[in-house]
């Protein structure tokens, strides 16, 4: 065999191999890029209200905002968060914030908000004049919600909004001049989230109420005083 015929063969082995290359269809995707896409939609909601802000003069509340600011920074950070990477809307006399599934597990919600609030709280009180105190009311929903014109919109936000409002929350801080945070979930959150009883925060901690709130009628769930006492672990969870 000549060099020409030898060379001649080489090429046409070439040939062949790649067609049989471009022949196989190889896997396009790792295992991870398999997996489901989160639904970046669905969110916690939890909405924090300062109770009895309108009495305090305009320096008072200026200290007070800056406080509260901190203690969501502080319940976030406490679980290796940045508050800064989250959506939030400050409400005047409270604050909106924006918590994907997809960065937090739901059935860790609770117990961050509530207890990391809790231990903030407590601080809050070791430096702050009576006047200065905070008390205050936190609600907590989920669902679907997504950016609209400059805000958000889905029906969770009406939801949360009412229920901080509910009066059964006004009266648990009204009965108790010690309580300094008051908690109510929405029955969506507390059937899907609560009820099983994965977090520190029990479920049997908290008690059905009547939200009626304008034209809102719903049922939610408050949160006994003192029941997050009830689990074992709360204080290892806030600190």
């Amino acid at each position: 065999m000549n060099a020409r015929s030898v060379a001649d063969q080489s090429t046409r082995f070439r040939a062949t191999r790649n067609r049989y290359r471009r022949s196989v269809v190889l896997p396009s995707a790792t295992p991870a890029d398999l997996a489901p896409v989160p639904d970046h939609n669905l969110y916690a909601i939890v909405l924090v209200d300062v109770a009895g802000s309108a009495s305090t003069t305009a320096q008072g509340r200026a200290r007070m905002r800056r406080d509260l600011y901190d203690l969501m920074d502080g319940a976030l950070d406490r679980r290796g968060l940045d508050l800064a990477t989250f959506a939030l809307n400050d409400t005047g006399d409270g604050l909106r914030l924006f918590v994907p599934f997809h960065r937090v597990r739901p059935t860790d919600i609770v117990d961050m908000f509530v207890l990391g609030f809790l231990a903030g709280l407590r601080q809050q009180r070791q430096y702050a004049t009576e006047a200065a105190r905070i008390r205050l009311r936190m609600a907590i929903d989920l669902g679907l919600v997504g950016p609209h014109l400059q805000g958000w919109i889905g029906d969770p936000l009406v939801r949360v909004a009412r229920l901080v409002d509910a009066e059964p929350l006004r009266d648990v801080l009204r009965n108790d001049p010690g309580l300094d945070l008051a908690v109510v979930v929405s029955d969506e959150m507390y059937l899907s989230v609560v009820r099983p009883g994965d977090g520190y925060v029990p479920s049997e901690g908290f008690q059905p109420v009547v939200v009626r709130v304008k034209e809102f009628a719903a049922r939610a769930w408050l949160l006994r005083p003192h029941a997050y006492w009830l689990c074992g672990s709360c204080t290892a969870a806030a600190a």
